[in-house]
C-alpha cells in the first residue's frame, strides 16, 4: 500500500463491502468503468482531490483509477469522513489523508488559521487569517463584512452560538448526519469549495511558505472575484494606484 493516514485500517474490509453496495447506486460511474476501463483515458493524469471521504467518493475513486488517473485524496471536512471507507481506498494504494473527527490543528497543518465567507447568489469570497476561531474573533469578523439581518449558515462549531444574538438569521448543518440539511437546505458547500482550491493551489507548490498565507488569500480572492477578466482587472488596478497625470 502507499502512504496514509486513517483511523484504522482494519476497517477495510467492511468499507469494501459498502463500496460494492454503492456501486448499484452510482450507475454513471459504473457504465464509465465498463466503457473505458480498457482504454483508460485519463492514463497520465495525476489527480489530487480534496471532497468528503465517504463511500460514495470511494467509488468516483476507484472510476477514476480504472480509468487511468494516479489519485491522492484528503477529506474536506472534519465530521464527513467515514472511516472505513477511507481505509477502502488506503488498501488500493491510494494516499489517502481522511478520519472522522480531525482536530482543526491536524486539518490544517502547515497552515495558519483561516476564515471564510461565501455569498450565495455572487459566487464572492472572503478569506482571511485569523489568530483563532474564538467567538469573539468570528463575530468580529462577521459583523464588519455581514449586514445584520443577512441569513448565515455554517456548521455546528460552538463558538457561532454567539452568532444569533448579533441579530443574523443564523442556520446550521450538522455535518455528522448530513452535507445539506434535510429540512431546510442548509449547507457550506460553497466556502468549502473555495478553500479547497486555495489548498489545491499550496499543494502544486504555488504557495509554500505560512508566512506568505495572508497574501496568498487575498490572491485568490482577487482572481475568484475577476476570473475570465484578470486582464483587464490588472490594467484598471494599476491605473487607480498610478494615475497618469
Amino acid at each position: 500500500m502507499g502512504s496514509y493516514k486513517v483511523a484504522d485500517i482494519s476497517l477495510a474490509e467492511w468499507g469494501q463491502k459498502e463500496v460494492i453496495l454503492a456501486r448499484n447506486e452510482m450507475p454513471g460511474l459504473v457504465e464509465m468503468q465498463q466503457r473505458f476501463g480498457d482504454s483508460k483515458p485519463l492514463k497520465g493524469a495525476r489527480i489530487a482531490g480534496c471532497l468528503h471521504m465517504t463511500i460514495q467518493t470511494a467509488v468516483l475513486i476507484e472510476t477514476l483509477r480504472k480509468l487511468g488517473a494516479e489519485v491522492a485524496w484528503s477529506s474536506c471536512n472534519i465530521f464527513s469522513t467515514q472511516d472505513h471507507a477511507a481505509a477502502a481506498v488506503a488498501t488500493w494504494g491510494v494516499p489517502v489523508y481522511a478520519w472522522k473527527g480531525e482536530t482543526v490543528e491536524e486539518y490544517i497543518t502547515h497552515w495558519s488559521m483561516g476564515f471564510g465567507i461565501y455569498e450565495q447568489g455572487t459566487d464572492n469570497v472572503l478569506m482571511i487569517q485569523v489568530p483563532d476561531r474564538s467567538g469573539v474573533t468570528l463575530l468580529h469578523i462577521i459583523q464588519r463584512y455581514v449586514l445584520p439581518g443577512t441569513t448565515i449558515h455554517s456548521d455546528e462549531w460552538t463558538d457561532y452560538n454567539v452568532v444569533p444574538a448579533a441579530g443574523y438569521d443564523h442556520h446550521t448543518v450538522n455535518h455528522s448526519e448530513n452535507f445539506v440539511d434535510p429540512i431546510d437546505g442548509t449547507h457550506t458547500q460553497g466556502i468549502e469549495n473555495a478553500w479547497g482550491v486555495v489548498k489545491k493551489r499550496q499543494r502544486r507548490g504555488q504557495t509554500t511558505n505560512p508566512e506568505l498565507l495572508e497574501s496568498h488569500l487575498i490572491e485568490s480572492c482577487w482572481r475568484r472575484k475577476n476570473k475570465g477578466n484578470i486582464l483587464n482587472s490588472i490594467v484598471k488596478c494599476i491605473r487607480e494606484l498610478y494615475p497618469v497625470v
